[in-house]
């Protein structure tokens, strides 16, 4: 699931990047993955949440303002989270997943990304963060 979307990151824009994951500190929560979805112009058939976690908005939010002293210009649009489930897909459906899955977010990483033009996107993570154990009161 995407955090927030950088580009084409440069050799000198890492280091800040890893900085501003460093001085993250954010708790972890838990997601319920409970709706599907799909776009029709790009094709994608994906899952989410139907209601945000506050600790990831604040998560996303804070991310975004921090990366722009690296110079990144951040997506405007409003945050939607969601896991693609298929690319390239010829129509689907949208409502209630079934069963719900959920998602106990520990750690975000940093991700790179490289496809070619009949391969799908790869992923290779070049970094990771914990985030702070959830307070059992918060889980309920």
């Amino acid at each position: 699931m995407t955090l927030v979307f950088l580009g084409k990151v440069t050799e000198q824009q890492l280091p800040c990047v890893k900085s501003v994951a460093d001085s993250v500190d954010v708790e972890g929560f838990s997601l319920a993955l409970n709706r599907m979805g799909y776009w029709s112009r790009p094709r994608i058939l994906w899952c989410g949440p139907e209601t945000v976690p506050d600790a990831l908005s604040d998560l996303v939010a804070e991310l975004k303002q921090r990366l722009q002293t690296c110079g990144f210009e951040v997506e405007r649009r409003t945050y939607k989270p969601h896991v693609t489930l298929l690319r390239k897909m010829r129509g689907g459906e949208s409502g209630l997943l079934e069963p719900i899955i959920e998602w106990e977010a520990r750690e975000f990483v940093l991700a790179v990304s490289g496809s070619g033009p009949d391969t799908p996107p790869r992923y290779r993570i070049i970094g990771r963060w914990p985030m702070e154990a959830m307070n059992p009161a918060d889980s309920g």
